[in-house]
């Protein structure tokens, strides 16, 4: 009963909670970005036949540990904003990621379904920004192909009935990639950017500081309480009648000291990033951006070291009418991901 109350209200009953989403304090849960990246890109892929399901497992094999697993993401309605719960569905108070429209399309399409799409035949164009593209209305565009003479085109189109807006899918790809290039041999541009990101990181240290000071003055007084209560089990003031009540105010103390230290050690980290010169960082980044793109062939596995590519940097793309468009990088994420040597851009031999 409690459980289902808690269902009523919107809220998640059970522990774990799945890929695209994370928890926050008073069991609220919010959209993780990367996770919900991934999640838009297995919906539309699956529902436009762009990917196998053996393909898509293998491009996700990393978060996505069985088969099971990703079936459950395809049949899970946490997506569409929605707490199921013994049997019933109730609306969640969480922000969804996939469209209803998508979502009942991919229960149509999963197997043990009576309707099974005929997915051999599909759509073979992949789309490397599956779950990125945005409407300007602000609903999330989805993958679909249409057949024309005897040729099937591909386009991103708006998930809202009543919006028209499509953009070809191959058109936009391209700008993207060749946005991307423009972008990583602008050195002005990126200079420009990385005193930006200093300034930021100047600022995102000062407004830590204040925090790990109160750390440090709550870790000061907790070792003294900690000082304080072994000295009353020195001096024999602790007896047999309290003892329980001691041991507890003595590990709560130390529990209390060993979370201000992580939290300590976090910001310390954070701290010790901000203090990172990011000119050169962002310069070689940017440089091996342009090296992939300049290098690639028009093979089979371009497609998954592009998409990789546009995953690590690309917030989301944002269509206007007419075939426009604005585009959004993180490039934090980037300065990370690439130009390691463990990187998954580069090529395994």
């Amino acid at each position: 009963m409690k459980m289902t109350s808690i269902a009523q209200k919107g809220k998640i009953p059970y522990g774990r909670i799945p890929i695209g989403y994370k928890r926050t304090a008073g069991n609220r849960i919010v959209v993780d970005p990367d996770g919900a990246a991934v999640v838009r890109d297995i919906f539309d892929s699956y529902v436009s036949g762009t990917a196998t399901n053996d393909e898509l497992f293998q491009r996700y094999h990393d978060r996505i540990k069985s088969k099971n697993t990703f079936y459950k993401i395809l049949r899970n309605r946490l997506y569409i904003g929605e707490v199921e719960y013994d049997g019933k569905i109730f609306k969640g108070e969480h922000e969804a990621i996939i469209d209803h429209v998508v979502f009942d399309q991919v229960q149509n399409m999963l197997p043990g379904h009576k309707y099974k799409a005929p997915r051999p035949g599909a759509q073979k164009y992949k789309y490397l920004l599956a779950g990125l593209v945005k409407c300007s209305c602000g609903r999330q565009m989805t993958n679909i192909s249409v057949l024309k003479k005897g040729r099937r085109y591909a386009y991103y189109k708006c998930t809202e009935p009543s919006c028209k807006n499509a953009i070809n899918a191959e058109k936009l790809d391209t700008a993207i990639l060749e946005k991307i290039k423009s972008i990583a041999q602008d050195t002005d541009f990126l200079l420009q950017l990385s005193k930006e990101c200093e300034q930021e990181q100047k600022d995102k240290k000062v407004s830590l500081l204040p925090e790990m000071r109160q750390i440090e003055q709550q870790l000061a007084s907790a070792h003294a309480s900690e000082v304080n209560i072994a000295n009353m089990f020195k001096s024999g003031l602790v007896t047999r009648e309290n003892m329980v009540y001691w041991n507890a105010e003595l590990s709560a103390v130390v529990q209390q000291q060993t979370e201000l230290r992580e939290r300590q050690s976090q910001i310390q980290r954070n701290i010790d990033y901000q203090e990172n010169d990011l000119s050169k960082q962002i310069l070689q980044t940017a440089s091996g951006w342009a090296q992939l793109l300049d290098n690639l062939s028009d093979e089979e596995e371009s497609y998954s070291i592009k998409r990789n590519l546009i995953l690590a940097i690309v917030q989301n793309v944002v269509c206007t009418a007419k075939g426009s468009f604005d585009l959004n990088l993180v490039m934090s994420k980037s300065i990370e991901w690439y130009p390691g040597e463990e990187s998954n851009l580069r090529r395994r031999v």
